[in-house]
């Protein structure tokens, strides 16, 4: 198992590394999803026609934009931004692996569990001392199918690498202290009212070149 394309998920999630995406285009999550309330008409409409939330057909055209208040969207915005501030900020010293499990639909956490998933992650932090610490999350897309049933999300996660074994550090040609970007695809389903997540793909860590390489203390 390599820490450079797995260091969170391991066993089952596979790695898939997302392309065409334009950065310029990225909404933070600690962003309020709220409209600019001085944007005139002609600007609103422009940026209606940009959004990131949106609803598509079976063909996977869009065929309607959400509002950024609109339930739906407020409600997996929460359930993705409450993941990735568990996943993202890992700490071989206090990890509880089974935290993230809330989020997760009840089949992917059975599949999770017949894979050993949960005690491979455990161990992989404790044998190397990792601890990761989540600097941004940014938003691509959320894409929610006509039923506003399921949706998928892409995401990316840009992570400090705060502590890690030397020797892993070495043989997987990473950097203690750099910050390295992690692309995501989150597919949920609603479930009696609540969002959960029933997959989730992760690209490999890619090095953010104008990340300083700050080696800061560990707390």
């Amino acid at each position: 198992m390599k820490l450079r394309n797995y260091l969170i998920i391991v066993v089952l999630l596979s790695c898939t590394l997302l392309s065409g995406c334009n950065t310029n285009d990225t909404v933070e999550a600690s962003t309020p999803l709220v409209k600019n309330t001085s944007m005139n008409s002609k600007e609103q409409q422009e940026r209606d026609g940009q959004s990131l939330w949106f609803v598509i057909d079976e063909s996977g055209n869009k065929i309607k934009s959400l509002d950024s208040q609109d339930p739906n969207v407020v409600a997996v915005n929460k359930v993705i931004t409450e993941h990735s501030k568990i996943v993202d900020n890992l700490d071989y010293r206090s990890l509880q692996a089974t935290r993230e499990l809330q989020y997760y639909a009840k089949p992917f956490v059975q599949v999770l569990q017949q894979q050993g998933y949960l005690t491979a992650l455990q161990q992989m932090y404790m044998n190397h001392q990792i601890i990761l610490q989540l600097n941004q999350l940014s938003w691509y897309e959320m894409a929610f199918y006509k039923d506003l049933k399921t949706v998928r999300v892409k995401t990316e996660s840009q992570i400090v690498i705060k502590q890690c074994s030397q020797d892993y550090l070495t043989k997987n040609k990473l950097i203690k202290g750099q910050t390295y970007s992690q692309p995501r695809i989150v597919d949920l389903q609603k479930e009696g009212g609540t969002w959960k997540i029933t997959k989730i793909e992760k690209g490999p860590f890619v090095l953010k070149p104008s990340a300083p390489n700050s080696n800061l203390p560990t707390k």
